[in-house]
This record gives structure tokens, C-alpha cells and sequence, in this order.
């Protein structure tokens, strides 16, 4: 008797470990964010501090990640946006604005009513998009007056 138990119960355990198996578990953890940020600064130099401003990171796809203007972050920086990493393990990501690394991008500052593409990116590009790490990109806003 006790024999018999003990194989129903390791059958039932085999079959539960087969059946998740089929249907495929995904339990990843999501990858760590990445955290683009900077100083932002109007065509005469001086840096944004109003904390209405938006910053918008935008892909070609669509996708939309939304930052801020924050003068306490760290000195000599005054905007963030922190970008949610997908892994790109699984075929839809975690979240709907989650990015892969290598995603080409631009940033837009919006400022009341006013949408500006800056005239000037400034930064070290070599850990963008990296999972868990940082970038910091400085932005010149302004018209282009050369065309």
C-alpha cells in the first residue's frame, strides 16, 4: 500500500513538472531601468529649473517615456528620465513603453504649450541603453538658424 502511494504521488509530480513544461512558465524578472539624464538649458544658456517642463524620450515606433525637470537630482544636472528595459526575452515585453537596448531615440522638451527638439546633445554614448546603467546626455535647446 504505502508503495503504491508513493508512486501515485512521484506520477503526479512528474506529470505537474511536464504539464508546466508544456505550457511554458515565463517567470523572468524584469531588466533594470535605465536612467538617461543631464542638464537642459534654454538657446541663452541658462538651465531650465521650471518642474512643469516635460521631458519626452520618443522612438520611431511610438513608444513614449516621460521625465522631468527635478534642480534637486544631483548638481549640475536637472532633468531625468528613466527608461524601463525590456530583456526581450519573452516575445512581448513587460511593459508597453519598455525599451530593448540599441532603440533609436530622440528626446523632445516640452515647455507649456511648446514642443523643442534640441539643437545640441552632448554626452557619452557608450552605456546608452544599457541595462541598469546610467547616461548622461546635455541638451541646448534653440532655433537653428542655419537651416
Amino acid at each position: 500500500m504505502k508503495t503504491s502511494a508513493l508512486i501515485t504521488t512521484k506520477l503526479a509530480i512528474l506529470v505537474a513538472v511536464v504539464a508546466l513544461g508544456v505550457v511554458g512558465v515565463y517567470a523572468f524578472p524584469p531588466a533594470p531601468p535605465h536612467e538617461i539624464y543631464g542638464m537642459v538649458r534654454g538657446e541663452d544658456g541658462e538651465p531650465i529649473t521650471d518642474g512643469s517642463v516635460q521631458m519626452i524620450l520618443e522612438t520611431d515606433e511610438g513608444i513614449v517615456v516621460r521625465g522631468g525637470i527635478a534642480t534637486d537630482y544631483e548638481p549640475g544636472v536637472n532633468y531625468y528620465i528613466t527608461v524601463p528595459m525590456d530583456a526581450a526575452v519573452t516575445p512581448d515585453p513587460y511593459l508597453d513603453n519598455a525599451l530593448t537596448p540599441l532603440v533609436p531615440f530622440r528626446i523632445k522638451v516640452v515647455i507649456g504649450s511648446s514642443t523643442n527638439l534640441p539643437i545640441e546633445m552632448s554626452g557619452d554614448y557608450a552605456l546608452l541603453g544599457q541595462e541598469g546603467e546610467k547616461t548622461r546626455i546635455d541638451l541646448t535647446l534653440g532655433v537653428d538658424s542655419d537651416g
